[in-house]
């Protein structure tokens, strides 16, 4: 089964189909939330929270708009980033607080998360980060 289907059973409300997500996308998960936060125990509630919204946001889910990938990569970073901004104290949130000040949000999504907005899902990613900001 692919990633489409497991995120239809999710939003069908079937919770089973979480482990499958989340054995594919468990690493590209905590990839990410590494390369923003720093402390080892930030990281670990932040991917907590973003399994359960993985949960509770999956009727939003729309695969006509973003791959699964994309769709998750969204929900990791603005997670992380959440976590960074709750906590200014920790260097990752001085460095992004100094970009955000130095060259606005915008520039700041596109290059902390390594975007390319020429591309679809990269467009609906930084979209994403942004109405959350």
């Amino acid at each position: 089964m692919d990633p489409v289907n497991w995120l239809e059973r999710l939003r069908d409300g079937d919770p089973a189909a979480m482990e499958p997500l989340l054995s594919e996308y468990g690493p590209m998960m905590d990839y990410i939330v590494r390369g923003i936060l720093s402390d080892v125990h930030a990281r670990e509630d932040c991917l907590a929270e973003v399994r359960a919204k993985l949960w509770e946001r999956r009727l939003l889910y729309d695969p006509g708009r973003a791959s699964p990938a994309a769709w998750i990569t969204a929900l990791c970073r603005n997670a992380a980033y959440g976590f960074v901004f709750a906590n200014p104290e920790d260097p990752s949130a001085c460095r992004l607080q100094e970009m955000i000040r130095e060259q606005g949000i915008e520039k700041t999504i596109v290059d902390v998360c390594q975007l390319d907005l020429t591309q679809a899902n990269d467009k609906v990613v930084y979209d994403l980060i942004l109405q959350s900001y």
